[in-house]
């Protein structure tokens, strides 16, 4: 197969997969969620936006050549001095009505349990036997 056509499929394959295919993500985009709905997202979807530097930090350090780039690209762009992702998702959470507490003391619900725990293991944390961590970059 030759790069090209491999390069399609794949850009397919994401292009299908994408988040704002999502329902959720539509009904976002076509502002139909509620108020609440808005706040426990960025609540909950914090804990993965906090973690992920991280995530690519050991991703970074089990690549090398132009994938470690492009991993270390995306750890400069999540921790800019300008406004880090997490300082960022903080001043969006606010903006929607969500207290500094309730973004780092409220439990991780299930679901962000299992997205942040998936990523860690993509990556290669520890007690994963990660693998695929091109994944996380796409």
């Amino acid at each position: 197969m030759a790069n090209t056509e491999l390069m399609g499929k794949l850009d397919a394959a994401i292009a299908e997969k994408s988040l704002l295919k999502h329902p959720f993500y539509q009904d976002w985009q076509a502002g139909k969620l509620s108020k609440e709905a808005l706040q426990l997202y960025a609540a909950q979807y914090y804990r993965h936006v906090e973690a992920f530097p991280g995530h690519l930090r050991v991703l970074a350090a089990r690549t090398e050549g132009a994938l470690q780039g492009l991993i270390r690209e995306n750890l400069a762009e999540e921790e800019s001095p300008e406004g880090s992702h997490p300082k960022l998702w903080r001043d969006f959470a606010a903006a929607v009505g969500v207290g500094e507490d309730d973004i780092t003391c409220c439990p991780s619900m299930p679901g962000t349990q299992a997205v942040v725990q998936k990523f860690r293991e993509i990556c290669g944390g520890p007690a994963s036997g990660g693998g695929g961590g091109g994944a996380v970059c796409v």
